[in-house]
């Protein structure tokens, strides 16, 4: 049964240690009004049978946190299936009506493993993995707009990166003039924000650059 309620989740994106059987090809899709559907290969590389749940559900990111809300705007076909060892099942994704908005939709796949163990005190219970891929449905003029600053609180560096445009970016990490790197990274949607810490005591020295999908990003570091 479909869940009704609001999720929070950790974010898995492009790669998935805890499903050792399964393999996702693409870890996620862009969709257009021109390209409404796409299709996501799931196969079984294990020596059981894996039984996979989906639920396509709305992305939204808002005070820092996020938030996936049930939708009727698309679909994954089938949300349910069985994939017996060395086979594959294609999904198709796709939008149920026309999207007309200036700003890029954004969704998450929730993809549910589920498997019996197969010997020993908890033969008979059913194991849970979950993971979550990204959709976008991408428009002809959408394009992301980062503001991004630098500042210490409360004894730790802290980056801070809004996106004020109609598209999301996508953090790679942060190199600092010092050739020093730290490991930031995850989406920033249209019309949100997100920080991280960076650490104590030390600021990264400038010119600091910021990794994106748009190609590197200028931040204010202190000289």
């Amino acid at each position: 049964m479909r869940r009704m309620a609001v999720l929070a989740l950790l974010l898995a994106v492009t790669a998935f240690p805890a499903l050792a059987q399964l393999s996702v090809a693409p870890v996620g899709l862009v969709l257009r009004a021109e390209r409404p559907v796409g299709v996501i290969v799931f196969s079984n590389y294990g020596n059981e049978p894996l039984d996979v749940d989906l639920e396509l559900l709305e992305w939204r990111q808002e005070n820092g946190e996020t938030r996936l809300l049930p939708t009727e705007r698309a679909l994954a076909n089938p949300g349910t299936f069985s994939i017996p060892p060395g086979m594959s099942q294609a999904v198709r994704v796709g939008l149920l009506k026309p999207d007309v908005q200036e700003r890029e939709s954004s969704f998450r796949l929730v993809v549910n493993e589920l498997r019996s163990a197969a010997s020993g005190p908890a033969a008979n219970v059913t194991l849970r993995v979950q993971v979550t891929l990204p959709i976008f449905v991408a428009t002809a003029t959408a394009r992301p707009k980062a503001q991004v600053s630098l500042a210490e609180q409360d004894g730790l560096w802290v980056l801070a990166v809004s996106n004020s445009g109609t598209a999301h970016l996508r953090i790679l990490g942060l190199r600092d003039g010092r050739g020093r790197t730290w490991s930031v990274g995850g989406y920033v949607l249209a019309g949100a924000a997100r920080s991280w810490p960076l650490g104590p005591s030390v600021a990264p020295a400038a010119p600091c650059l910021l990794q994106s999908n748009v190609g590197p990003i200028d931040v204010p570091c202190p000289r």
